[in-house]
C-alpha cells in the first residue's frame, strides 16, 4: 500500500497575538486559534480533543503534559522542548 503525502507551509495571518495556554480552561471546548503562545512553560496539563488552528508555539516547554485526540492544523512549533 502506497500513500503519497505532501506537506504544505502553515497558513498563518501575520498579525497574531499573544495569547495564553490557560485561556482554553475557560471556554466550552478546547481550542486555540489565530494566536502565538510565546515564551512560557506548559507545565502538568492534561486536555483531551484540543483543537489547535493557526497557532505559533515559540519557546515553550511542554512538561508531563498529554493532549489525547489533538487536532493540529496550520501550526508551527518554533524552538519548543
Amino acid at each position: 500500500m502506497s500513500h503519497n503525502f505532501q506537506l504544505t507551509s502553515p497558513k498563518i495571518p501575520t498579525d497574531l497575538e499573544k495569547a495564553n495556554f490557560q485561556d482554553i480552561f475557560y471556554e466550552e471546548e478546547p481550542f486555540l486559534s489565530n494566536c502565538m503562545i510565546a515564551d512560557t512553560v506548559i507545565d502538568k496539563e492534561a486536555v483531551e480533543r484540543l483543537i489547535v488552528s493557526k497557532v505559533i508555539f515559540k519557546n515553550v516547554t511542554f512538561i508531563n503534559s498529554s493532549f489525547k485526540k489533538m487536532d493540529v492544523t496550520d501550526v508551527i512549533f518554533e524552538n519548543c522542548d
